[in-house]
């Protein structure tokens, strides 16, 4: 039974990116952009055109398993299939013929010896497969020189009152030059002190310290906020606080009801060497924004993370993940559920 080897090989290649062939070396596909012939006034598509590397001549395994699947044969009689089919090449080669491989191009042996393939130029490229080269002729475009504007002269005495008033401000420049420099400094010095320097937090925000929620936290709700960690309380005289203190105190009483079991926040520790991805939602300034917008993210069913950013505060969602499309498909979501402009800070 005939079997056509070459034919499995153009299939493979529009697979994989490369065919090793036990004996030869390995066919290799390179990705070649869009490019445009400036000769021929063409415009070529993006391609993958094969290339052979004779530093491959070890069996990645494609061409027999192809082979074996075709035919229903079993691993040995494919591979005895291929080693006949590349005997056959050797012995036309070393006769000085060359051998067409149908769909990838036509293997030479040089006057050194030394193998080679000349491409048929087929594009591997399955995502630009069929699509032509598009003419496009070149666009003659004639040069238009612009209109000279004819200036009409000047009177003496425009000329003249010019003069002076250059010179009037060259002479105060002349004068003053220090003052400009050091203004000039001045505002250089302020402006960098208020850019990298000033880290005071905004009165007006209402912001008390945030906590920065647990890196191993994972799909876990950490329960309600307490009310009074978002108030900041004014402070009070020391005898005041005392009176307070007694007033406020309630009377024990037998139907007093028990303390509020505290919630567990544990949850499994994430391994040191899972990723760990970050989704920026956005930086807030108010704190009850924030406490809501933490709460939204756990019933949507992430993980929420915090941290300072300044006077404001940044939320988002963190996950654990495997790949890159993972990545992206959380970063759809978070978009689609909070807001579209979210995206990955880390």
């Amino acid at each position: 039974m005939q079997i056509r080897v070459d034919k499995y090989i153009q299939e493979l290649l529009y697979e994989n990116d490369s065919v090793n062939i036990p004996g030869l070396g390995g066919l290799v596909t390179e990705y070649q952009p869009a490019q445009i012939d400036h000769v021929q006034a063409k415009i070529l598509p993006p391609a993958r055109d094969v290339t052979l590397n004779t530093n491959l001549p070890i069996d990645d395994g494609l061409l027999t398993q192809r082979v074996a699947d075709a035919h229903q044969l079993s691993g040995l009689e494919a591979e005895q299939v291929i080693r006949d089919y590349v005997e056959s090449l050797q012995d036309a080669l070393n006769s000085g013929e060359i051998i067409a491989i149908e769909g990838v191009g036509r293997l030479y042996k040089n006057h050194s010896g030394e193998l080679h393939l000349m491409s048929d130029h087929n594009n591997f490229d399955t995502a630009a497969y069929g699509l032509p080269a598009v003419t496009s002729p070149v666009i003659q475009r004639q040069e238009i020189k612009p209109a000279t504007a004819v200036v009409a002269p000047a009177t003496a005495a425009t000329t003249k009152d010019g003069a002076d008033t250059w010179t009037v401000i060259s002479d105060w420049f002349q004068q003053n030059l220090w003052i400009v420099v050091s203004a000039a400094m001045v505002v250089f010095v302020v402006t960098v002190w208020l850019l990298f320097f000033n880290d005071t937090q905004d009165p007006t925000s209402g912001l008390s310290e945030v906590k920065e929620l647990p890196e191993d936290r994972v799909n876990v709700s950490p329960g309600d906020i307490e009310d009074d960690e978002l108030v900041m309380e004014e402070p009070t005289a020391p005898g005041e606080e005392d009176n307070n203190l007694s007033a406020e105190e309630p009377a024990p009483s037998d139907n007093s009801t028990p303390p509020e079991e505290e919630l567990d926040t544990e949850s499994p520790t994430i391994s040191p060497e899972q990723n760990v991805a970050l989704i920026r939602i956005g930086l807030f300034g108010d704190r009850g924004n924030v406490t809501k917008l933490v709460q939204k993210i756990y019933d949507e069913g992430f993980e929420p993370y915090t941290r300072e950013k300044g006077s404001l505060i940044e939320v988002g969602v963190q996950f654990v993940y495997d790949d890159q499309q993972e990545v992206r498909a959380n970063l759809r979501a978070v978009q689609k559920k909070f807001e579209e402009k979210a995206k990955v800070v880390e």
